[in-house]
C-alpha cells in the first residue's frame, strides 16, 4: 500500500484531462446553441424528439426514453401535433430548464469514480476489485458500507487516503457544476 494520502497535481490534471471539463464545456455548448430548430419539411415533433434524443444519448449518456423526450418537447411546444408535419415552424428545444437538468445529469459523465482516484493514490485494481466483491456481497436492504470504508477496514487504504480521493472527486464535481451557471446565464 502507498503511504500517500494526497494526489498530486500531475494526477488531478491527468484525471481532470482524461475525463475532460472541456469536452463537458462542448456538450454544453452545444446544447445552449440549440435552444430552437427549424423543422425541415416532412419532420414531426415525433421525429424531432427521436433524433434530439440520439444526438444527446451520445454526449450525455442519459437514459430517456423517447417518449418522456417528446413529452418534454410537447412541453416546451403545446400548440404543435407530435405526428402532424410541421416544416417550416419553429420549435423550443431546450427551456433554461431543461438545460439546467441535462448539464446537471451529464457533467457526472465526465467525473471518475472513486476507485479511479484510488488508483493514484496506490491502491491496486485487484483491491479495489475485492472491495466491491465483498461490497456487492452484502445484503440487500441493509445500509450498505461504501468503497473506501471496505478498502480501509481491509487495510489497503488509509481514511486519509479515502478522504483524499473523495475530496478531489468532489473538486471536479465542483468545478463542472460551476461551467453550468455561465452557458445558462449567456442563453438567457
Amino acid at each position: 500500500m502507498q503511504t500517500s494520502s494526497t494526489l498530486s497535481y500531475t494526477s488531478v490534471k491527468l484525471l481532470c484531462t482524461r475525463h475532460s471539463s472541456h469536452q463537458f464545456r462542448q456538450a454544453a455548448e452545444l446544447l445552449s446553441n440549440s435552444r430552437v430548430h427549424k423543422a425541415k419539411a416532412g419532420e414531426t415533433l415525433r421525429s424531432i424528439a427521436a433524433g434530439e434524443l440520439e444526438l444527446r444519448r451520445a454526449i450525455t449518456g442519459e437514459r430517456t426514453t423517447g417518449e418522456a423526450e417528446l413529452a418534454r418537447l410537447e412541453r416546451n411546444n403545446p400548440d404543435l401535433n407530435p405526428d402532424a408535419k410541421i416544416g417550416g415552424r419553429n420549435v423550443i428545444m431546450y427551456t433554461s430548464e431543461d438545460l439546467s437538468a441535462v448539464l446537471s445529469d451529464a457533467r457526472f459523465k465526465y467525473v471518475p469514480q472513486i476507485g479511479q482516484y484510488l488508483k493514484q493514490l496506490g491502491i491496486t485494481e485487484a483491491q479495489i476489485q475485492n472491495a466491491l466483491r465483498i461490497q456487492n456481497e452484502q445484503p440487500h436492504g441493509t445500509q450498505r458500507q461504501l468503497l473506501g470504508q471496505i478498502l480501509v477496514n481491509e487495510g489497503h487504504a488509509t481514511q486519509a487516503q479515502v478522504d483524499a480521493a473523495f475530496s478531489a472527486q468532489q473538486l471536479l464535481k465542483e468545478l463542472l457544476a460551476g461551467q453550468i451557471s455561465p452557458i445558462l446565464e449567456k442563453t438567457n
